[in-house]
């Protein structure tokens, strides 16, 4: 849902942070066969002439040329601020980068930021360490501001709430990155309310803290950008 229109400056704002940073934006549109998107980055951007150049990533040319709508517009949506908008297309050479009008109207999905993702379907492990302890846990939800794991009524949790764990590594195949987290929440599990826990147990929730663009692009991965964002 997207909750308010964006003023002006905000997207001139976000457009040339994500022009700095390299950051993704997402080009979708939706087809009765499922929503087809495309990756790109802003190669440069002009306020006094509002275009925005845009090059597509490798394996989204295709698919580019299927989102531009018959009406010549494209839609966009910037996972790391949230940022949706429609832009008219200026020209999209054979060869060559996608120029975009900077757009009418523009909304910030700021929900979508803080959802959470079920991580039963993610290969994505926890690794704690902590005051000579460690342990791994499989992640059961996470989102840009933290996540949860689940321990069993017989497993052994050594820490309490509001402790701060410095050495936090979320591990998804080959990749991994550090994080610094804070213990939120310790919440009791009933018996036979999850599946996979007759006997009850805990969740216990985490907050990041200080992350930096490594680490929300890391988490930004797990992002299911196929579900369309909702613009009215």
């Amino acid at each position: 849902m997207i909750d308010r229109l964006a003023p002006k400056d905000n997207i001139e704002r976000v457009l040339i942070e994500a022009l700095k940073e390299g950051n993704k934006l997402i080009g979708w549109y939706d087809t009765p066969e499922g929503l087809l998107r495309a990756e790109l980055k802003i190669k440069s951007l002009s306020v006094v002439r509002k275009e925005i150049v845009l090059s597509p990533l490798a394996g989204s040319y295709f698919y580019l040329k299927e989102i531009i709508t018959g009406s010549g517009k494209i839609n966009f949506y910037a996972p790391l601020s949230g940022l949706v908008f429609t832009s008219e297309v200026i020209r999209f050479p054979e060869k060559g980068p996608l120029v975009v009008a900077f757009p009418k109207e523009h909304l910030f999905d700021e929900r979508r930021q803080l959802n959470r993702i079920d991580c039963a379907n993610l290969d994505l492990w926890i690794n704690f360490g902590h005051d000579n302890k460690s342990m791994r846990k499989k992640c059961y939800d996470i989102s840009i501001g933290g996540f949860s794991v689940l321990f069993a009524k017989t497993d052994k949790f050594p820490w309490k709430e509001q402790t701060v764990l410095e050495q936090v590594t979320l591990v998804a195949n080959s990749q991994k990155e550090i994080f610094t987290a804070e213990i939120l929440g310790i919440h009791n599990i009933d018996p036979y309310a999850l599946k996979n826990y007759p006997y009850g147990g805990r969740r216990v929730s985490f907050k990041f803290l200080n992350t930096s663009k490594a680490q929300k692009d890391f988490i930004h991965q797990f992002y299911n950008l196929f579900k369309r964002p909702t613009t009215k």
